[in-house]
């Protein structure tokens, strides 16, 4: 997988921000889909922001020593942990 730091927003499908120890349902967090990707967000009911997704992929890129990367189900994703808080890009 790709370095965290040489991702783009034109590549990031949706971002989530949640409360840590939670599942990533959207019932302890939110998930924001980037304007590309608008059909989706449709679908999903999730909300559609720019600027929240490069945001997001920002709070990962400044921690990137400790973000953890992965392939799920559908997607790829990288995430990471601050605090109480859990951020999650998922990839196109």
């Amino acid at each position: 997988m790709k370095n965290i730091q040489d991702i783009t927003t034109d590549e990031v499908v949706s971002v989530y921000s949640g409360k840590d120890g939670k599942c990533c349902c959207g019932c302890s967090g939110k998930h924001t889909y980037s304007s590309k990707h608008q059909d989706i967000a449709e679908q999903l009911g999730g909300g559609v922001s720019d600027s929240t997704v490069s945001r997001i992929l920002d709070v990962l890129k400044e921690n990137s020593y400790t973000v953890n990367s992965s392939v799920g189900l559908v997607r790829r994703f990288y995430s990471v942990v601050i605090g109480q808080r859990l951020y999650v890009v998922y990839l196109d």
